[in-house]
């Protein structure tokens, strides 16, 4: 987990959080990717780059945030060409209606 990630939210919590998806990228056997093509994320803020850059490494497929710069073109385009989607919860919830009978 980056030191940007670390620094938004409570220090022990932000540790809980990456060692549970360390472990779950361990059992769905999701290996790490290496680091992120600068040529698409630098042109993006520096706390950008480097929140991304952890995403991408780490096998993210979805940014989840309520930053709505992330779900702007620029962002949403970059974060695209990365294989990965940014959704704020809401947009999330409505990507996932038509599936979400199915896990309740």
């Amino acid at each position: 987990m980056s030191p940007a990630v670390v620094a938004q939210g409570p220090t022990w919590y932000a540790y809980e959080v990456a060692e549970h998806w360390r472990l779950a990228r361990e059992t769905w056997e999701i290996e790490e990717r290496g680091l992120a093509p600068m040529t698409l994320i630098g042109t993006l803020p520096r706390t950008d780059q480097v929140i991304l850059a952890e995403a991408y490494r780490t096998g993210c497929e979805v940014v989840l945030t309520n930053d709505l710069k992330w779900v702007k073109p620029k962002h949403a385009k970059t974060i695209a060409g990365l294989g990965m989607a940014a959704h704020t919860p809401e947009s999330l919830v409505t990507y996932l209606r038509p599936w979400l009978g199915l896990w309740v």
